[in-house]
């Protein structure tokens, strides 16, 4: 695929879908990775410790992993609007864009006239597409002269 054949327009939903799911992959990698490994240090075998999470009013999320000793190994706070925002955000957006490039790419696409048999002259041509300015400047006009014959 040349370079310049790049585009949103081309992505189907499935794309989307695999796209989306590498995110959140590399999301988890990112994001999570320490936790993941200070979880790990806590529950191998031989290894003990405390792993604790707490939601308050529905909005702050704390997590903390801590060894037997009582020493915090990890600590993390958010709130769930951000981590809803970090794993529906950009999914979403990217959706949207593929869909929005989709309709502008086939609103845009110069429409190929049918094939005609040979020795056939007659063209069947689509219904031209409305003037909208047009409709307004006959609106205008009208308002005219309906203030016209009321003076």
């Amino acid at each position: 695929m040349a370079l310049g054949k790049l585009s949103f327009a081309r992505l189907r939903p499935v794309h989307v879908a695999a796209l989306t799911v590498a995110y959140w992959v590399g999301l988890a990698a990112v994001k999570l990775g320490g936790l993941l490994a200070a979880i790990a240090r806590v529950a191998l075998p031989g290894m003990h410790g405390n792993v604790g999470a707490q939601l308050n009013n529905f909005v702050a999320l704390h997590v903390a992993v801590s060894s037997s000793s009582g020493a915090v190994i990890w600590d993390g706070n958010t709130t769930v609007p951000v981590l809803l925002a970090w794993i529906v955000g950009p999914p979403l957006i990217l959706a949207l864009t593929a869909r929005w490039a989709r309709e502008i790419e086939t609103d845009d696409a110069a429409v190929e006239p049918p094939s005609l048999a040979s020795g056939d002259t007659t063209r069947v041509l689509d219904a031209p597409r409305p003037d909208w300015r047009a409709g307004a400047e006959r609106r205008t006009r009208v308002e005219a002269e309906r203030r016209g014959k009321r003076e």
